[in-house]
């Protein structure tokens, strides 16, 4: 069975945006991480192609990720960032990038981004009427308890916008009461059709994350979401901290590991395919 790791980094530690990396608690992976390093982990993993996902707010970034992603087949797409905050930088960023046929989304990290807040509170919206039409995602990273917002400021600004949630919409882990509220959350996010989840980032939201821990929040996803709206990540080389990138693939496929054959290739690539529109490029 075809396997789409649909969220995965490169990066050097001198690029542009980097400075995340010095602060201590990502010290195990403050090093460069190469597009040979990726792919010679996906060879083992058994994983087929890839998504690579920019890491920071840098528009450079993503060029440089566009111009990695014409070189190799292996990589299936590109999703880049560009600047929300006005119109006019938004513009300005995607003439930089909408020339090359491997960009298919655009990322949004809440709490990272130079302009923190403007996608939730709605400053966005000129940006994000953009972007409707031009057959892109939005991936999404935001706490649980913003998605909904989040989610209909883009559906108000560009209702044919695909929504990608990422690391499966930012759980609180050891908190009944937060896995009840981000449950909540989810089923309501659910309603909206446009709108699609990651299997990823889990393994590094605590130090230490036993599949039976992750397991009732996957079961949620699944009976909310279906696997047709779910895919796979590794959020690799993030995902180091706490394990290889073939352990962490094949811990996200033990999670799902009781779905039947069709339910596991949807998660395991084909709703890859049909949100990143691999099948028309």
């Amino acid at each position: 069975m075809p396997l789409t790791d649909t969220h995965a980094h490169v990066w050097s530690v001198d690029g542009p945006g980097m400075g995340w990396l010095n602060e201590n608690r990502f010290r195990a992976i403050r090093r460069d991480y190469s597009i040979a390093d990726l792919l010679a982990n996906m060879r083992v993993a058994d994983v087929s192609d890839v998504v690579l996902v920019s890491s920071t707010t840098e528009v450079s970034e993503s060029e440089s990720l566009l111009e990695i992603g014409s070189q190799h087949p292996a990589i299936a797409g590109v999703v880049g960032w560009v600047p929300l905050s006005t119109p006019t930088e938004t513009a300005a960023g995607l003439q930089r990038l909408t020339g090359n046929e491997k960009l298919v989304g655009l990322r949004y990290l809440d709490g990272w981004e130079p302009d923190h807040g403007v996608l939730v509170d709605g400053r966005a919206r000129e940006s994000l009427q953009l972007l409707d039409g031009l057959d892109l995602t939005l991936d999404v990273q935001v706490p649980f308890a913003s998605a909904l917002a989040a989610c209909d400021a883009i559906a108000s600004a560009a209702p044919n916008l695909t929504i990608v949630l990422d690391h499966m919409v930012s759980p609180v882990l050891h908190d009944r009461g937060a896995f009840d509220a981000w449950s909540r959350v989810v089923a309501d996010l659910a309603t909206r059709t446009n709108v699609f989840v990651k299997l990823s980032g889990w393994t590094t939201r605590h130090d230490d994350v036993p599949l039976a821990l992750i397991r009732p929040f996957v079961d949620v996803l699944m009976a909310r979401f279906g696997s047709r709206r779910l895919m796979m990540g590794s959020n690799w080389p993030v995902s180091s901290m706490r394990a290889g990138y073939r352990t962490t693939m094949a811990w996200t496929a033990e999670l799902v590991d009781e779905l039947s054959e069709t339910e596991a290739r949807c998660i395991g690539s084909e709703t890859a395919v049909s949100v990143y529109r691999r099948d028309k490029r």
